[in-house]
């Protein structure tokens, strides 16, 4: 017994202070520092680990990993006022319905329709069911569907959906949509679901108009003025009519949208470099509202290293910002391989929670974290909201914005975020309203926008605090 506590003794005199900020972030842009050319894998982790990691002892990383959680877990007062607010569903319920947002950074077009939007489509098409053309689609490859669905579909009759029995209908309603109760879904499940969506609504360029416009009217009602949306191009990009698309949603809407070209992880090689090319041979202005670049699909099958040919002439030439889906799943090293390529905002970023020296870059660095709780939560990357840790991140100085990812998908939306917030966290308001500002303080948009439009949040938000009686700070 006296061995162990002389041990512990000794270890925590050995800890000592962590390295300061300066120093982890120099040591970090020496390491982002790399000759011409993609490297290994080996060749990239042997850099890393002798010009980052192992440049801090065990104890520097421990001593920082402490000071972190001290920082996240030193206590906070809310207000009595604020209290009253979350205590009460009711109370609760609207306030998260009526707090200005400013911002979504981080939506999937095909993954915001949501129910009542899906109902007419499905009837529109009114597609047969087709066994095995459906498991063809859905269950092969990046897809794969539970036992349970390949039962549910095989036991539908060949009917066409509008021959159905409203029970039928429902069951094909709840293949397209994920519930907490078969939480958590595997990402291979999760990509079954847009296949799903496909073979049921071969959506035309006028359908995707009505389910987007669909989505910012809604957001539009919860307080949102910006969405940035992450969308998969066919080559060769149509800017005109992206742009004639963009005005049009705006005129119908009243949101403000950009767009980020995604990257698909599992996607053919060579029709990404046409795209990136594409990309490369216009001009900012010639690009426009395409402002940034993302990297999508499971983690696990692909590293964030393998997206060095892509983002990194396109981040030298300067036209576009960058986020990478990173720290979802796979290594927790993505959202720090994504980091030293040189990506502006992390999306999800769960998984490096425990890399104190990556959080400590972020944080000087001024990152972005994307959060989308619901989307964690069902695809089984934290097991619950209280384990996710965003609010760690927020503060220790990392930026974080809030977005529904695929909210149609995950039955949710900016309310329902909000909600999950307020119920499983010790979040202060003020802490809150900084998480909302940052969505437009750490957008792409350009510099004249995003500034019109944290004037125009600023003012709301003294409206708000007066009619619901908070305090700024």
């Amino acid at each position: 017994m006296r061995i162990l506590l002389l041990l512990l003794l000794t270890s925590c005199a050995l800890i000592g202070n962590p390295p300061s900020s300066d120093q982890v972030t120099k040591a970090f842009l020496e390491t982002s520092e790399w000759h011409e050319g993609k490297p290994s894998r080996e060749e990239w982790d042997h850099h890393v680990e002798k010009n980052f990691h192992d440049r801090f002892s065990y104890f520097d990383k421990l001593a920082l990993e402490r000071r972190q959680d001290q920082i996240f877990s030193q206590k906070k007062v809310r207000s009595a006022r604020f209290l009253e607010i979350i205590n009460s569903p009711r109370l609760q319920s609207e306030f998260c319905k009526s707090i200005p947002k400013g911002a979504m950074l981080h939506v999937h077009p095909p993954g915001t329709i949501k129910k009542e939007t899906l109902t007419p489509l499905l009837k529109k098409y009114n597609r047969k069911i087709d066994h095995k053309k459906i498991l063809e689609i859905a269950n092969t490859g990046r897809n794969q569907l539970s036992s349970q669905d390949i039962d549910l579909i095989q036991s539908l009759p060949e009917n066409r959906f509008n021959e159905l029995s409203q029970e039928d209908q429902e069951k094909i309603l709840g293949l397209l949509i994920l519930n907490m109760n078969q939480v958590p879904y595997s990402f291979e499940r999760f990509q079954a679901t847009f296949a799903l969506t496909k073979y049921f609504i071969p959506f035309t360029e006028e359908d995707e108009f009505f389910f987007i416009k669909d989505f910012l009217k809604r957001a539009r009602r919860l307080g949102i003025d910006y969405v940035e949306l992450t969308h998969v191009f066919k080559y060769p990009l149509d800017i005109k009519k992206l742009r004639k698309k963009t005005k049009h949603l705006y005129k119908e809407t009243g949101v403000i949208v950009r767009w980020n070209l995604a990257f698909i992880r599992d996607s053919r090689r060579e029709s990404m470099i046409k795209i990136r090319d594409q990309l490369l041979s216009m001009s900012k202005s010639q690009l426009f509202p395409i402002i940034g670049i993302d990297l999508v699909a499971n983690e696990e099958k692909s590293s964030a290293l393998d997206a060095w040919e892509l983002y990194k002439p396109i981040l030298k030439k300067g036209h576009l910002k960058a986020t990478m889906h990173a720290g979802e799943l796979g290594h927790r090293h993505n959202v720090r391989d994504a980091l030293l390529i040189g990506v502006d905002r992390i999306g999800h970023g769960v998984l490096v929670q425990r890399d104190a020296l990556t959080l400590e870059v972020m944080a000087q660095l001024e990152k972005t974290v994307e959060v989308n709780l619901k989307s964690n939560l069902l695809l089984g990357v934290v097991s619950h909201i209280k384990e996710h840790p965003f609010l760690k991140y927020h503060r220790n100085g990392i930026p974080i914005s809030l977005s529904t990812d695929d909210e149609g998908m995950f039955n949710t939306d900016m309310a329902g975020e909000c909600e999950l917030v307020l119920n499983n966290t010790n979040i202060t308001y003020k802490e809150l309203k900084k998480i909302y500002q940052n969505g437009l303080f750490y957008s792409f948009a350009e510099k004249k926008l995003q500034s019109r439009l944290l004037k125009k949040l600023e003012k709301r938000f003294i409206k708000f605090e007066k009619a619901w009686g908070l305090t700024p700070n």
